[in-house]
């Protein structure tokens, strides 16, 4: 039987799914449409990451997972951060001197996390149902640290 998180997990990629189609079917020309959009497959991609990290079988799904999860939430904050510098403008400068700076920070720690997704969740132990979960202490505060200056972008 699927568990209440999995249920949720599900719900939350469906969701997204039907909101990036009513978006993407209306106009994707347009740049802040675009970054929206984005943001939303991010959701849906984190979603998923997050699905296979705590409820996958197999160790080959569970670093696929680990890595989506950790690198998925930082692009949704980069495409919100993107999407916020033009709206509700439909054109306009998106790379603003702040938002450079966020989209370097955001491709190099992702670039870390990519290659050595293990700095940051340490292990994770195979369990029927749910899956367990060590983080290291620095890295996870590094991880935090990212999001507290993201959301001041």
């Amino acid at each position: 039987m699927l568990s209440i998180e999995v249920i949720s997990l599900i719900f939350i990629i469906v969701t997204n799914l039907v909101v990036f189609w009513m978006i993407a079917s209306q106009s994707w020309r347009v740049k802040v449409i675009r970054y929206f959009i984005l943001a939303v497959m991010g959701v849906v991609l984190w979603a998923m990451g997050t699905l296979l990290l705590v409820a996958g079988t197999t160790q080959s799904l569970v670093d696929v997972g680990r890595s989506i999860f950790l690198i998925a939430p930082m692009y949704v904050i980069l495409f919100l951060a993107l999407f916020a510098a033009v709206f509700p403008r439909t054109s306009g400068r998106t790379l603003t001197p702040i938002n450079f700076v966020f989209l370097i920070i955001t491709l190099v720690f992702s670039l870390v996390i990519a290659f050595e997704p293990t700095q940051l969740i340490t292990s994770v132990v195979l369990n029927p149902g749910y899956n367990d979960i060590v983080v290291d202490g620095f890295w996870y505060s590094m991880y935090i640290l990212y999001f507290n200056l993201a959301f001041l972008v």
